[in-house]
């Protein structure tokens, strides 16, 4: 396995990620006053983050992407800070941010997608909001592991993690391309019926007193 630190840079480098919009709006935010965004890449869509919270971090361990980051934000007068770190070692107190999110990312971190999901639990205060590849479309790569997982496998973990489900979607390769597209504009595929993503937010729990 490659050093993520390596590999993300090199991605920017090559082909900077784009995330796509669809997975914002395929999550319910909410407002929050407070909102992390873990594997933020270049912010393309910082409207889609900035007016659902009052105060936003976006973190990302390539540097390349957080250049890119800084002209997508400069117009906006709400408070936006950018953080170099790695999602396996966020440098933030525990129960900090009302909403964790990350997009795009999990998946692409070969086993270290359990620190970082420790992470992001620990500095969540309320909600962690993400998404990760399903097994029925993990697809071949060559530069790095790519993990994947099914509905009950998530569950399990989320479970461990003591994150309760408030919601969890699966979205075909159909699903995720006609996504908030008007039915005409709609396009269908031989092999759009295979699940794509899961799409999941969940709420911290606390453990009660005795």
């Amino acid at each position: 396995m490659k050093n993520l630190r390596e590999f993300w840079e090199k991605e920017w480098r090559t082909h900077p990620r784009l995330v796509s919009s669809t997975r914002y709006k395929m999550i319910n935010f909410g407002y929050q006053e407070t909102m992390l965004d873990v594997g933020c890449g270049s912010l393309a869509f910082p409207d889609l983050m900035i007016d659902r919270s009052k105060y936003l971090i976006g973190c990302d361990i390539s540097v390349r992407a957080l250049k890119r980051a800084k002209p997508n934000i400069k117009w906006f007068k709400k408070k936006i800070d950018l953080i170099q770190c790695s999602a396996t070692n966020l440098p933030f107190k525990e129960n900090v941010f009302d909403r964790v999110v990350c997009l795009e990312t999990l998946s692409l971190m070969g086993k270290d997608y359990e620190d970082a999901f420790k992470e992001m639990c620990d500095a969540t205060k309320n909600y962690l909001s993400f998404n990760v590849t399903h097994h029925d479309s993990c697809p071949d790569s060559e530069s790095f592991d790519v993990v994947s997982f099914n509905r009950e496998e998530l569950e399990d973990l989320l479970k461990k993690l003591n994150l309760e489900i408030v919601e969890m979607y699966e979205f075909t390769r159909d699903e995720c391309k006609n996504f908030g597209l008007p039915i005409h504009e709609q396009t269908y595929s031989a092999k759009g019926d295979a699940k794509m993503t899961i799409v999941a937010t969940a709420k911290k729990v606390y453990p009660t007193s005795s």
